[in-house]
């Protein structure tokens, strides 16, 4: 009984985190703010000058990218992962 409690619980937290996922993914000001950090650092990759430090300013600028598309890809994960709870229990009550 408290296996089955606890994939209850698991998949009611997927569940939950699918649902702060979708808040997240679809908040206007989240949106703004990812475009607005990707925007500054296309410019600042824009401005980058061949000198001592362009390797370094083009690391760090990669590094941001890339950290920014593991947050969105974060996000997705948690969004799916509940979504794919959320239908497989709509399946069990089908059949």
């Amino acid at each position: 009984m408290t296996d089955q409690h606890s994939q209850d619980q698991a998949k009611q937290e997927k569940i939950n985190r699918a649902a702060l996922a979708k808040q997240v993914k679809e908040n206007p000001v989240y949106q703004a703010a990812l475009m607005e950090i990707r925007a500054s650092i296309y410019r600042s990759l824009e401005a980058i000058k061949k000198d001592r430090h362009y390797e370094v300013r083009l690391k760090d600028a990669h590094d941001t990218l890339q950290n920014l598309g593991r947050l969105e890809t974060v996000i997705d994960r948690f969004f799916d992962t509940g979504k794919v709870v959320i239908d497989q229990q709509k399946r069990k009550a089908f059949f």
